[in-house]
């Protein structure tokens, strides 16, 4: 199927599922084998780009579904970036105009007050002053008169000790890369985010094992049960990850992969 230059998200989408039908793939095949969800492959061909977390993970769904339709990424790559610049600027959220105050607050009668005030008090210094001195009393207290009147200081107090991770905490943390993470706790909603390199995603797990999609598995660091791990996946790659609960503080050896 030729596409045209600009193409709408959903002409973009249509083209796409044309091309895998023609290749003879099935979404479920698809799914299998690159570990991406039903429904964001669903959403990519129905052109629902909101339902795609980044353009960034977008494009690197588009690659391995193309690939395996048997045909060039970079024949479909500025289809793709058209389509979903459209997207983009059909997401803009129209700017309404400013309104202007019926009544402007009017400011110079607080100056003036104000100024009044500060030259006031600067007169009742100057008077004192000129008292002191007449009286010979201007001289300054000496420092032994005056620590008597000091209140003492407190002593400092030591740091807290943190706190140490509760077992059952799970932190994913993005390193270098952004990362579009999923996960779904066993009895629980599934849940999904994008970190940007640098935050961290928190999740008590309450003992329960935990299935987890990483959309770039070499860009995540993740810490459980006292155990901390990095290389959980080739930069780029997509990951699915399984924690079992009694599976110990060692993670290693735990990705599932076709």
């Amino acid at each position: 199927m030729v596409l045209p230059p600009s193409p709408t998200p959903r002409e973009f989408g249509a083209a796409l599922r044309l091309a895998r039908e023609q290749a003879g793939v099935s979404l479920e095949t698809i799914s299998e084998r690159t570990k991406i969800g039903l429904y964001l492959l669903r959403a990519l061909e129905a052109g629902e780009f909101a339902a795609i977390p980044d353009r960034v993970f977008a494009r690197m769904f588009l690659r391995q579904i193309v690939a395996m339709a048997k045909q060039e990424p970079q024949a479909w790559l500025p289809a793709f970036e058209a389509a979903y610049s459209r997207f983009e600027d059909a997401s803009q959220p129209f700017r309404t105009a400013e309104t202007t105050p019926d009544r402007r607050r009017r400011f110079w009668p607080w100056v003036v007050a104000l100024g009044l005030a500060a030259a006031g008090m600067v007169a009742i210094v100057v008077m004192e002053r000129h008292e002191l001195i007449a009286n010979g009393s201007a001289a300054p207290p000496t420092p032994d008169a005056v620590l008597p009147d000091l209140s003492p200081i407190a002593a400092p107090t030591a740091a807290p000790t943190p706190t140490p991770t509760p077992e059952d905490m799970l932190v994913l943390r993005a390193t270098t890369r952004p990362c579009w993470i999923q996960m779904s706790v066993q009895d629980g909603d599934r849940s999904q985010r994008l970190l940007q390199p640098g935050e961290s995603w928190e999740t008590r797990t309450g003992g329960a094992a935990v299935d987890l999609v990483l959309g770039d598995a070499g860009a995540v660091e993740l810490e459980y049960r006292g155990a901390r791990q990095s290389a959980l996946g080739r930069a780029g790659e997509v990951v699915r990850l399984h924690l079992s609960p009694g599976a110990g503080p060692d993670v290693a050896g735990q990705h599932v992969r076709d």
